[in-house]
């Protein structure tokens, strides 16, 4: 059985949010959840993930990927990558994500969070690939607008992969819709703030590969200014000698 992507789920959360919960069904038993979250504050205080909730589940922090807007010093943001083991089926099943900063509850000028469930993995507690690139962090730096947002030097230990792509963006500007050339969306989401403080730019992609990648590029057919991201991979236990199948996840955040 190969490695299947399911179960998408996404939401986001405008200025004054301290949680936001989204409902995870998954289509069967032994699935990994991956949480990708992008948020961002521009009071000063740099926004995290405090903790999620999910009965039956324990989430662990996988990485996270902070920075600076080189415009505005007071506007700070987060990216990050949680994980969770399901061992039985989920059924909308309450998936309550808090926000914070500097370890306690504070709101958020925006966020996004989007979940996946991935079937056809074994190594159920830790699913992650050993490649010593990864996670693999980038933004464009500067404040300035990238077109499009890339990162490079993506490289894995195995085959049969599936990528997957978050991009999250505070951002005014449009951008298109759609995935990219070969991929599969799995959510989109744009979301402008009624208090005019969030604007929430969100997409969750997948592609099946065959090939170990290495120091592979990942293009998004879009532009903004201040894109950040992240890449992970998990990998399925094979037998002795045999390649394993793969997840390369790719978080962008503004």
């Amino acid at each position: 059985m190969g490695i299947g992507v399911e179960g998408a789920v996404s939401n986001s959360f405008d200025h004054g949010a301290t949680s936001g919960t989204l409902n995870v069904t998954t289509s069967g038993t032994d699935r990994i959840l991956l949480l990708f979250a992008g948020m961002d504050n521009v009071d000063g205080t740099q926004p995290q993930i405090t903790s999620i909730a999910t009965s039956g589940l324990t989430w662990i922090n996988r990485t996270v990927f902070q920075y600076i807007d080189a415009f505005n010093v007071s506007w700070k943001i987060s990216t990050e990558v949680w994980w969770a083991y399901a061992s039985a089926q989920l059924t909308s099943a309450a998936t309550v994500v808090s926000f914070g900063a500097g370890g306690v509850s504070h709101i958020v000028d925006g966020a996004a969070v989007g979940i996946v469930a991935v079937s056809g993995l074994t190594n159920f507690s830790n699913p992650f690939d050993p490649n010593s690139s990864l996670p693999k962090t980038q933004h464009d730096g500067a404040g300035m607008i990238q077109s499009p947002p890339t990162v490079t030097g993506v490289s894995t230990t195995d085959a049969n992969d599936v990528l997957l792509g978050m991009w999250y963006a505070s951002t005014s500007e449009t951008v298109p819709s759609g995935p990219m050339s070969g991929w599969t969306q799995d959510a989109q989401i744009s979301d402008n703030d009624g208090a005019g403080t969030a604007f929430i730019r969100f997409y969750l992609q997948h592609m099946i590969v065959s090939s170990v990648q290495s120091n592979a590029s990942v293009t998004f057919t879009t532009t903004a200014h201040n894109s950040g991201m992240i890449i992970d991979a998990l990998t399925s236990a094979g037998a002795v000698g045999a390649k394993n199948d793969e997840l390369v996840a790719v978080l962008m955040g503004p």
